[in-house]
């Protein structure tokens, strides 16, 4: 039997097309996988590097920080009293010098605690350049650096040098209630995002003894 030339072509029934549908369906639905697979997978490892670069930034900064704090032999008489290193549990406030970038250099106030931007609580370095003996410090008025977001816990403690005679507390104060020196070092324990860092153990290094003298009132102690 001949087959008739005029007849058009056979295509495609219903129920091939609906294989070829359902085949490139999963075929895409396949590729979408992957492709978010790989996105997700790439958003984690830039979280990652994020918190990481965080991790090596912060420690720097408040190691610089607290690289040059003046000590009582700049002080007279009293003044050392009101305006010495003032150290509690969730906040530290001293005179020192500025880490680099953040001002024009000399001695500064400077304070650092968790402060509520919005519903978020960051952890900040107040500061405000000392200027003449007798100056009040209102912090709320003061410069501010924010150090690091999204802080769920910021406590800090003190430990007493060892070599001292009245050094008969713990290694480690919950605030600093001594007049007449500095901590020797000091340990903030940090949580971000319910992650709990390490614990940051940084040294209080006294400015050498050519900077300037200071002397000054701070009206807001910290917590």
């Amino acid at each position: 039997m001949r087959r008739n030339p005029h007849r058009p072509p056979r295509g495609f029934t219903l129920v091939e097309v609906l294989i070829a549908t359902v085949l490139t369906a999963l075929v895409m639905l396949t590729l979408g996988s992957a492709l978010f697979g790989i996105g997700k997978a790439a958003t984690s490892v830039e979280a990652g590097l994020e918190r990481a670069e965080t991790l090596r930034l912060v420690p720097a900064f408040l190691r610089t920080a607290l690289g040059g704090v003046a000590d009582s032999a700049r002080f007279e008489g009293e003044a050392w009293r009101a305006a010495g290193f003032q150290g509690g549990r969730e906040a530290s406030a001293w005179i020192g010098t500025l880490p680099g970038r953040h001002g024009t250099g000399g001695l500064h106030h400077l304070r650092l605690a968790v402060e509520r931007r919005g519903a978020q609580p960051v952890l900040v370095l107040r500061y405000r350049p000392y200027t003449a003996p007798g100056t009040r410090v209102r912090w709320g008025e003061a410069a501010a650096h924010p150090v690091l977001r999204a802080v769920d816990r910021f406590a800090v403690a003190y430990k007493a040098p060892s070599h001292d005679a009245w050094n008969r507390h713990p290694e480690w104060l919950d605030a600093w209630p001594h007049t007449d020196q500095l901590p020797e070092a000091v340990r903030f324990s940090i949580t971000v995002e319910g992650r709990a860092w390490p614990p940051l153990v940084v040294p209080v290094i006294p400015l050498p003894a050519e900077a300037d003298d200071s002397e000054a009132l701070t009206d807001e102690p910290p917590a």
